[in-house]
Order: C-alpha cells, then sequence, then structure tokens
C-alpha cells in the first residue's frame, strides 16, 4: 500500500493524509498537516507538569511510560480523602511497573 500511495504522481493532500496514515505512528507528526513530531508533542506537554497536559499527552501516545509516571506522581499528591485521584494515580503506577517488567523480561 505504501508504494502504491507513492507511486501516485499527484502530491495533493489525499496523498500527504496517506503518506502521513501509514507511516511508522512513532516518527509520524501530530497531523498531516503539523511539522510538530508526535514525540516532540508529548515531551512538551510532559514538562508542563499539570494533569490535564499529561491527559493530553497519554491521549495520542497511551502508552508513554514517562507521561504515565508523572501524571501517577501528580495524582499521588492528591488529598488521602480524594479517593478517586489516588485510585487513578495507583492505576497509571501499575501501567508503568507492567511496562518496566514487560521491557525487563525482552
Amino acid at each position: 500500500m505504501r508504494q502504491r500511495i507513492n507511486d501516485v504522481s499527484d502530491d495533493g493532500h489525499y496523498k500527504r493524509i496517506a503518506k502521513w496514515f501509514y507511516k511508522e505512528p512513532s516518527s509520524r507528526t501530530i497531523s498531516p498537516f503539523s511539522k510538530l513530531r508526535l514525540k516532540d508533542y508529548v515531551a512538551n506537554r510532559i514538562r508542563e507538569d499539570n494533569i490535564e497536559s499529561l491527559q493530553k499527552a497519554l491521549r495520542v501516545d497511551p502508552g508513554n511510560p514517562d507521561a504515565l509516571a508523572a501524571i501517577a506522581s501528580l495524582l499521588q499528591k492528591a488529598p488521602a480523602t480524594d479517593t478517586y485521584r489516588r485510585q487513578r494515580a495507583a492505576f497509571y503506577a501499575n501501567q508503568v511497573a507492567r511496562m518496566s517488567e514487560s521491557d525487563s523480561a525482552k
């Protein structure tokens, strides 16, 4: 499919979208018409270090261990009475731990 897209002579919007769609997700930009790479967008959201930005990072890269760890850390600072945030923190921390176990098993 990628070869067929590259063989198309038209360099219009549709070809650009198709090339973006079939590109390796880890190396693509955040959208077909953006110059900002996905990993740079996620890194910028992590640096902002607030829950909303970290949620944005996780929307585009759900398995990003740095974003998961950062949001877990922020949510763990919630008051003990905020059980929802504490449970979310545990969930994200568990995700990071699972990823670490899976990486070390390779």
